[in-house]
């Protein structure tokens, strides 16, 4: 819906469809990429913000914001018209509330508790909205208040058609014998029907039947009458004979003739090819050339829109079964593919259960043509929001699972989730001729490595400080017991000597002498922020790892942003710690060391990024000339898209 809004404030009218590969027409795309670009901006800020919420300090927030606002990857992303713009700002939205929200834990039930608190379910509710991955980030603040009642209970027990700007209004409401159409299945996922000349190899090795879930002429039909009972001949108008208009209706019998070959949809008691206990349905006949096996009931099931459900069969509205008219089973086609003769496109057979409450048997009609109909008003094609809505997401839900890689092909765009965090792979987002501008999405190197490097810093960092940590609390001198009254008066109150007192500071750096003496909420605020840091990285990475769809370099996007807030809380503790030094000179020292550290940090992030520049915003030269230095490992495909791929 906000790259819609993008659109309908840029001028777009919804007729183009964004084919890779193809120029924009005259079209504000401009426009479209700032609105997208405008969220890439917000995640600086919401960087800079979150990590002064994580009390780092001013320079260590700003090094945060750096990385973020210097990372080439978030800056390609975020200028295409994409939902990764979207998703990672609504991402940092929810970890910056609940900063917020956690800080107000110890004046719980005010007004900025309550303000933080609503707020945090108003961004968990914006990142859901815009993709099944804002899950990950809800189910982290779902943990995060799991611990905190934990410890706080003391451990007790039709949617298109009715949008403005679409074509599909000005489609025929009702459809009639002769109507030309396309034929969508109800299940989620699921394809058009489709036929083609190919025939099958065994059983009837008649033509192939089978849904497809992309556009094509070979998914258009024809609405026949039997051939026993063809249309009667009418005179028009203008003195033509032509067949007379008769829409059909719940319990009719009707053909099914495909546009482009002509065959007659049909079905016999032959074994399906892949759903062996039902029966296959080819193509049969030459439209009037056929036989009682091409002859199908029509039931109307449902009525989608707020038209009244009077049996006449409507375009898109109507959720419908065919059942064969002599053998009783159903028109069906579930998830079961054929092989690769049948170009892996979904199997369809007639179902012999034939349970009519089924979605893989139900059908709507998606396109309709015919020039002797009115078109629909828009009105009548207004559904209802509620089944919109679950619809809409199980059917994005199918199809993001059915993302899975293809065996028959080399995707040089995909990669493999263990490839990402030491950014073994870039991407290419268009062609890659030698005189067309190239534009290559890669990460900041520096970014990246660092950040992956973080996870295992910080655990051995809080290895280090819990050993330290226990030695420190054992050495403590064991409480005495209370004097008694005689005693009180007479013995002085023994004085904690100073190497156990827990505000003394040690001389050293702060890492070294933070398990020693930082105090419970120091200590509690560091494991605080790896749980979040960590376990965020690891609700957003995993996932795909385990999944079977295809992945891409950008679904790591989310998880990066985690590691990167981490290393700059790292370093931000390792450098700006607060300690006493006795000694002027060391202490003079010890801030011309902090600060060359810091600059050699933030040079290092910028100087990487100016690096790559050329990758992100693009070249137009020959890639080998151009960014032959830019290759720092030899698995990118930057240079030679037929390279080795390793993990490493």
């Amino acid at each position: 819906m906000l790259v819609g809004l993008s659109g309908v404030l840029g001028g777009y009218d919804g007729t183009f469809d964004f084919p890779s590969g193809s120029e924009y027409p005259n079209i504000n795309y401009r426009f479209m990429r700032l609105f997208n670009a405008a969220f890439g901006v917000a995640m600086v800020p919401l960087a800079f913000l979150t990590a002064r919420e994580l009390k780092m300090s001013l320079t260590g927030a700003a090094f945060a914001a750096t990385m973020v606002m210097l990372d080439n990857a978030y800056v390609t992303i975020c200028r295409y018209i994409l939902l990764d713009s979207m998703l990672l700002a609504s991402t940092l939205l929810v970890v910056f509330c609940l900063s917020k929200f956690r800080n107000t834990r110890h004046e719980a039930f005010s007004w900025n508790w309550f303000q933080w608190l609503t707020l945090t379910g108003v961004s968990i509710g914006v990142v859901s909205s815009v993709k099944w991955v804002g899950l990950f980030v809800t189910a982290l603040v779902g943990l995060y208040t799991i611990e905190e009642l934990w410890g706080l209970l003391g451990h007790s027990n039709m949617t298109i058609a009715g949008l403005n700007g679409t074509s599909l209004k000005d489609i025929p409401l009702e459809i009639a014998f002769g109507s030309r159409f396309t034929m969508k299945n109800n299940g989620y996922n699921g394809g058009l029907l489709h036929s083609h000349v190919q025939t099958y190899p065994e059983g009837s090795r008649q033509q192939q039947i089978t849904c497809y879930h992309h556009n094509d002429t070979n998914n258009m039909w024809f609405f026949k009458r039997p051939t026993s009972n063809p249309l009667k001949k009418v005179i028009n108008s203008e003195g033509v004979e032509e067949e007379e208009i008769q829409f059909i209706h719940t319990g009719d019998t009707v053909r099914l003739v495909h546009f482009n070959t002509r065959r007659n949809l049909h079905s016999h008691q032959i074994r399906a090819p892949v759903t062996y206990e039902h029966w296959e349905v080819s193509g049969y006949g030459e439209e009037e050339d056929g036989d009682e096996n091409d002859e199908w009931i029509v039931e109307i099931v449902d009525e989608q829109s707020n038209n009244r459900m009077d049996g006449t069969l409507r375009a898109l509205a109507s959720s419908f079964v065919l059942r064969h008219k002599r053998l009783g089973c159903l028109l069906t086609a579930e998830r079961t593919s054929l092989p690769s003769w049948g170009f892996n496109q979904i199997e369809v057979f007639c179902d012999r259960r034939a349970k009519t409450n089924r979605a893989y048997s139900i059908w709507n009609v998606e396109h309709h043509w015919n020039e002797r109909l009115p078109p629909g008003k828009i009105e009548h094609y207004k559904s209802r929001f509620w089944s919109n809505f679950w619809h809409l997401n199980v059917a994005m839900m199918n199809a993001n699972n059915n993302l899975i890689p293809d065996p028959d092909k080399n995707d040089r765009l995909a990669s493999n989730p263990m490839q990402w965090p030491l950014l073994a792979v870039g991407l290419r987002m268009n062609g890659w001729n030698r005189n067309s501008l190239k534009i290559w999405l890669i990460g900041n190197p520096i970014v990246w490595w660092c950040s992956a490097a973080s996870l295992v810093i910080y655990v051995l960092m809080f290895t280090y400080y819990s050993i330290t940590r226990s030695r420190h609390f054992s050495k403590r001198a064991p409480v005495q017991p209370s004097p008694t009254r005689s005693q009180s008066r007479s013995a002085p109150t023994p004085q904690p000597t100073p190497s156990h007192t827990p505000s003394s500071k040690s001389s050293s750096w702060g890492v070294a002498s933070f398990g020693t003496d930082a105090s419970e909420e120091e200590w509690d605020h560091f494991k605080y922020v790896g749980k979040t840091m960590i376990l965020g990285w690891f609700l957003h990475f995993i996932p795909f790892c385990i999944m079977g769809r295809v992945t891409y370099l950008h679904h790591y996007f989310p998880a990066l942003y985690f590691v990167i807030m981490l290393f700059a809380y790292l370093v931000d503790h390792a450098l700006t710690r607060e300690q006493t030094e006795p000694n002027v000179r060391k202490s003079i020292q010890r801030n011309r060391l902090r600060i060359a550290f810091w600059t050699i940090a933030y040079a290092a992030v910028i100087g990487t990024f100016v690096w790559f520049w050329p990758a992100s915003y693009g070249n137009s030269g020959p890639a080998d000339e151009a960014m032959a230095n830019r290759q720092w490992r030899s698995a990118w495909d930057i240079i030679d898209p037929h390279g080795s791929r390793s993990f490493m």
